[in-house]
């Protein structure tokens, strides 16, 4: 039986990466079958329905295209499954395997925004992607580098059967990204509190009161806001932003103590400080939305 779980991975993992066709080149087609037939009745007994079919699939299609769309379509319907946490079917194990996933490792949800044109489901060395609103979604065993110039949102590592929780936090990370024009890859975690802003129109408009109403028109609104939102990147500290600014430490400081006098806010107070920062971020670049559905 052992050898049988070797056989089994090596095959799993073919098809994973390179479809039914190129697996059974490479690992003897009757071999692999027995072993996914035997795990099969060993482990899930209620599977071998799911295992049957496979075997006439790749036995009657061949490596020909119906033998791969079946595949496809099967790996489609699993991933989606695992990802919006639909009831699993009775036969996950065996589904599981013949994929090559392995149900007691942990892997990372991801939601990418595709730019223009028709995306398919396509595999990746270390997971799987398919088409989802639009977008594309999956899981990796470990998190990708740029992915084509995609906007992609990470989720936290969980096991398949609760990759559903990743998946939330995936659509949150890559809404946000979207929302704050970021680029690249971003983890849910990485995101910080900016999640939270975009997420919370309430606290938004009471802060927006408290911070911004209080300035009025004035011309010079803009010039103190694009200010104070480098002030904060340069992590608070002046040196750092007037000399991003080009700017005269003490016209800097000038500019932060007018704000402070216009909105009876202290910058020195780390609450202050915070909530001054959030109402920024929701400020000329986003508006708060509701967390949104994950098929949308």
């Amino acid at each position: 039986m052992a050898a049988g779980h070797s056989l089994l991975r090596r095959f799993g993992a073919w098809v994973a990466q390179w479809g039914v066709g190129k697996a059974v080149n490479d690992v003897d087609l009757d071999d692999s079958l027995q072993a996914i037939t035997d795990i099969a009745r060993d482990r899930a007994p209620d599977a071998r329905a799911a295992v049957d079919r496979l075997v006439r699939a790749v036995r009657h299609g061949g490596t020909g295209p119906d033998a791969i769309a079946w595949t496809t379509a099967r790996c489609t319907a699993l991933v989606q499954t695992l990802l919006l946490g639909g009831p699993p079917p009775d036969d996950l194990a065996a589904q599981l395997a013949v994929v090559g996933i392995d149900p007691d490792r942990e892997y990372l949800a991801f939601r990418a925004r595709p730019g223009r044109g028709n995306h398919s489901g396509y595999r990746l060395p270390d997971g799987f992607a398919v088409p989802m609103g639009g977008d594309l979604a999956g899981f990796v065993s470990t998190p990708p580098g740029r992915l084509g110039g995609l906007l992609v949102g990470l989720g936290p590592a969980r096991t398949p059967l609760r990759l559903a929780e990743s998946f939330h936090l995936a659509t949150r990370a890559l809404d946000t990204i979207e929302a704050f024009g970021l680029r690249g890859v971003h983890s849910f975690e990485a995101l910080g509190l900016r999640p939270a802003v975009l997420a919370d129109p309430d606290v938004q408009s009471s802060l927006r009161h408290r911070y911004l109403d209080r300035l009025g028109g004035h011309d010079a609104v803009p010039e103190l806001l694009s200010t104070l939102r480098l002030y904060f990147a340069c992590g608070m500290r002046v040196d750092r932003t007037a000399e991003r600014m080009s700017l005269h430490r003490n016209t800097l400081r000038h500019r932060i103590a007018r704000f402070e006098k216009l909105t009876g806010a202290s910058l020195r107070d780390p609450l202050v400080a915070m909530e001054v920062w959030w109402t920024l971020q929701t400020t000329g670049r986003c508006a708060a939305r509701p967390v949104r559905a994950l098929v949308a």
